[in-house]
């Protein structure tokens, strides 16, 4: 069995419950802050859509450089925009995932700093934690 055959049946499962929080979320309360310190809802949700389409980007990328790396998560203004982007990012990294090569999921890939580098780590291991 395949590494993607193994994941994809975990992915969907959490992809599935990740979108049902994002239709359920009070967007309409968007300015929140759970905590001073904190993004705002309507920001974290952003994050939380945007974060689906790391799992391509983890198989498209050897090394992220977060020194080089200027992102910044875009603000959705709408449950229909932020559903949209969800689905979107989940399509890609689901392709992705599939598309794969089982050698291209063990090839190592690492994060770095301008001032340190983290240790290697294959590209399943990179996907488990994401």
């Amino acid at each position: 069995m395949t590494i993607a055959r193994r994941l994809l049946p975990e992915f969907e499962h959490e992809m599935a419950g990740t979108r049902k929080v994002l239709e359920r979320a009070p967007l309409e309360r968007g300015a929140f802050k759970p905590h001073p310190k904190s993004k705002s809802l309507l920001d974290l949700a952003s994050h939380i859509a945007e974060l689906a389409s790391w799992g391509s980007f983890i198989f498209a990328t050897e090394v992220l450089d977060y020194a080089e790396f200027d992102y910044r998560t875009p603000r959705h203004a709408t449950r229909q925009e932020l559903l949209e982007v969800f689905d979107r990012n989940v399509a890609g990294s689901r392709a992705a995932l599939e598309a794969a090569e089982d050698d291209a999921r063990a090839r190592p890939g690492r994060c770095a700093t301008a001032s340190r580098s983290s240790s290697p780590c294959p590209g399943s291991r990179s996907c488990a934690r994401w």
